[in-house]
């Protein structure tokens, strides 16, 4: 049995090995020709539609349905974790787009789907598996064909198997077609590398294929090359009639790359602040760099833990890991509230009861609707404060005074 897997390269910026091997993409990065068809081209499209910034532009500006928007995984190999549970933020969102994709077309959800998009490193190789694996679980026979014959995303235990073998004879579909770890999910592998693969997607013989994937299959996923500087791509299309394009949304990897750099600066300046108030240790966490006037070490600091974060945690566990210290602080402020306007205040107002309490109580079921491994990370962060509050401050007996950081 030939295990098949996709390579994970969702959402990561493309650099050079992206474009290695394919001369029309080599081309236009290095030499960058004002007179370059493409960039004409891609110049008159923007000056018709603008920008497309966020999904609703696609169909305000394109006019044609977005299907969905997937997250990114941060750590390696988490998107193929994130598949395996049902639950996930991914699979949710996956779910979401094979829901659209029912409503599609008239007659429901296409027989034969290719999914591809501008270049490489975008997410198509793995939305085919993804979308393949959610057909699967819904006990649905599926074929995944991987079309890019210059650089294959899936593989399988033989090179003497593949979409290439079947391009050059008249061999039957079934011999070339491998189980993989998944029930109920076909691969048919792209082969050996031929030195042509556009002229074997030109002929009449990949139709004949998909006619006959179709008779045995409930349903083809075609994960096909980038369009970019390839033939290879319109050629499939034309033959599938039914397109998924994957697109990368820069503008919302800058948005977060401006939102993580906000938030790390806060948490420096705040480490700070309790530096300086001797709530940490004043020498390292409240020390400023006498160059730059920031506290270096906390902006160190900070960023190990976030690469450290990105690199091991799941998309999922590290959001809900924030979530866990977000609905404890909230959980506490309610409760403060509570305190200082209803237990020690002399004017007392049934707002000043309810409001707080039902504040309180809605971040508390919203704690414990977080899943395990969440919890019991959290829980030991928060244990070892609590215990590191305890030693600082003599068993809570001496009161700490906090200082503002200075602006």
């Amino acid at each position: 049995m030939a295990e098949a897997h996709a390579e994970d390269r969702r959402r990561l910026t493309p650099g050079p090995d992206d474009v290695h091997g394919h001369p029309g993409l080599r081309g236009c990065a290095r030499t960058g020709r004002q007179d370059d068809p493409l960039r004409r081209e891609l110049a008159d499209f923007i000056d018709r539609h603008g920008i497309v910034a966020a999904h609703e532009d696609v169909r305000s500006k394109l006019g044609i349905p977005c299907l969905g928007a997937i997250p990114k995984t941060s750590a390696k190999d988490a998107f193929v974790d994130e598949l395996k549970n049902p639950t996930s933020i991914v699979s949710e969102a996956y779910s979401a787009v094979v829901a659209a994709l029912r409503f599609s077309t008239e007659s429901g959800m296409p027989k034969v789907l290719l999914i591809t998009s501008t270049q490489s490193g975008e997410g198509k190789s793995s939305t085919a598996l993804a979308i393949a694996q959610n057909f699967a679980r819904r006990e649905k026979s599926v074929l995944l064909i991987d079309s890019d014959l210059r650089k294959p995303a899936f593989k399988a235990a033989s090179d003497k198997v593949g979409l290439t073998k079947l391009l050059t004879n008249d061999e039957k579909l079934e011999p070339h077609v491998v189980e993989t770890q998944h029930s109920n999910l076909w691969l048919l592998p792209s082969g050996p590398v031929p030195p042509n693969p556009a002229d074997l997607l030109s002929t009449g013989r990949i139709r004949t294929i998909l006619a006959e994937a179709t008779e045995k299959f409930d349903l083809v996923i075609v994960d096909a090359p980038p369009t970019l500087g390839l033939a290879d791509a319109p050629l499939l299309s034309a033959a599938v009639g039914n397109v998924m394009f994957v697109v990368l949304n820069t503008t919302l990897l800058v948005a977060n790359f401006g939102s993580g750099s906000s938030a790390h600066l806060g948490a420096a300046r705040l480490l700070y602040g309790m530096g300086r108030s001797d709530a940490l240790p004043r020498r390292f966490f409240g020390a400023v760099d006498a160059r730059r006037g920031v506290p270096r070490n906390n902006v160190l600091l900070v960023g190990l833990f976030a690469l450290v974060g990105g690199l091991l945690l799941s998309y999922q566990l590290g959001a809900e890991m924030l979530n866990f210290g977000a609905f404890i602080a909230f959980t506490g402020v309610n409760l403060a509230a509570f305190t200082h306007y209803w237990v020690r205040s002399s004017e007392r107002r049934v707002s000043n009861f309810v409001l707080p309490l039902l504040g309180a109580l809605i971040c508390l079921y919203l704690w414990f609707s977080l899943r395990l491994p969440a919890k019991v990370a959290g829980g030991v962060w928060l244990a070892a404060g609590v215990l590191y509050g305890a030693i600082r401050t003599r068993g809570f007996r001496r009161q700490l005074s906090f200082e503002a950081p200075p602006e």
